[in-house]
């Protein structure tokens, strides 16, 4: 089946949902100025999204998003490793979200 087959209107409009979903998540979990720089992305996205043609196959989309996946892993792996999060609080002034939960390294 190609993407073409459905229906354009709804797939946009949960397309939209979800971009919006994930903006509004970012704000609340990093705050304004840090989402802002998040936001290109996901806002460039949706408007290719939009403007592709309806016609293309997953088939002829696998390997870019293969690779596009492998290369974001990548990306937060060195994110990780260079402290990238550390220097971003220190320039926003906003702290670091905490990935685990409140007392759950106190075993350690």
């Amino acid at each position: 089946m190609k993407i073409g087959d459905i229906p354009r209107t709804p797939t946009v409009l949960l397309a939209t949902t979800f971009t919006a979903l994930l903006l509004g998540v970012r704000y609340w979990s990093l705050e304004l100025a840090t989402m802002l720089v998040f936001t290109t992305g996901s806002v460039t996205g949706l408007v290719f999204f939009v403007l592709r043609p309806a016609t293309i196959e997953f088939v002829e989309n696998k390997w870019p998003y293969i690779v596009c996946l492998v290369l974001f892993v990548v990306h937060r792996v060195e994110e990780y490793l260079s402290g990238f999060f550390d220097a971003l609080a220190r320039l926003t002034g906003v702290d670091k979200p905490r990935i685990e939960p409140e007392g759950a390294r106190t075993a350690l």
